[in-house]
């Protein structure tokens, strides 16, 4: 909505408030303890094809003037607001055909948010926390206008794999225990040994 009204595309700006209020009123049972409803495929089509009609027309705009600097759309910011569905696709698509060898699409409890769930969120923290990484995702690809595209797409990879799995690393690194002078020794070792690499001299095949 903010991109559109910088854009002055004052229909696709209607379209996403208008879905934007709707789905608010969904948020209330996100955060609700004792009332509970469940959208159907109707619902979650019909959000995902405005979602999607509103990207594609996001990437006619050809510039936004942010008043502090112009930010030309491309491909990489649609990514960026997509990336946590995105990447919860290829993840469990890569868990159920690689790891387990079934029909990707035979229900599971393998998504990201069935992860969280486990190490101990709830769904309202949950919900909190993919709109603020997706936000975060977002800003940091409209700050990168002036790289190349190649940039701003590894970086956004990156980033958000990192963003949106560092919950579950940091739950993993609990159970791990680390000896301090056993595992200092190993590192420094492998320091120096990555040193003395590096600083040998090539040998010289033509001898």
């Amino acid at each position: 909505s903010i991109l559109f009204y910088n854009a002055n595309a004052i229909t696709l700006l209607i379209i996403s408030v208008t879905l934007m209020g709707s789905i608010i009123a969904f948020l209330q049972y996100n955060f609700s303890k004792k009332m509970k409803i469940f959208m159907g495929d109707t619902g979650s089509m019909i959000v995902g094809f405005l979602l999607s009609f509103l990207l594609i027309n996001l990437l006619t705009l050809k510039e936004i003037n942010f008043g502090l600097f112009t930010y030309s759309t491309n491909p990489v910011l649609l990514i960026a607001l997509l990336f946590y569905p995105l990447l919860d696709t290829a993840r469990i698509f890569f868990v159920r055909v690689v790891i387990f060898k079934k029909n990707p699409f035979n229900a599971d409890k393998n998504h990201i948010h069935h992860k969280l769930l486990c190490i101990g969120f709830r769904h309202y923290q949950i919900s909190i926390l993919v709109g603020v990484l997706t936000l975060i995702l977002a800003s940091f690809s409209v700050l990168m206008v002036k790289q190349t595209i190649y940039v701003q797409l590894f970086s956004i990879i990156f980033m958000g794999t990192i963003l949106f799995s560092l919950p579950i690393i940091i739950d993993k690194m609990k159970s791990i225990s680390f000896n301090f002078l056993k595992d200092s020794i190993l590192l420094l070792l492998l320091l120096l040994t990555i040193g003395f690499l590096q600083s040998s001299p090539p040998s010289n095949l033509a001898k």
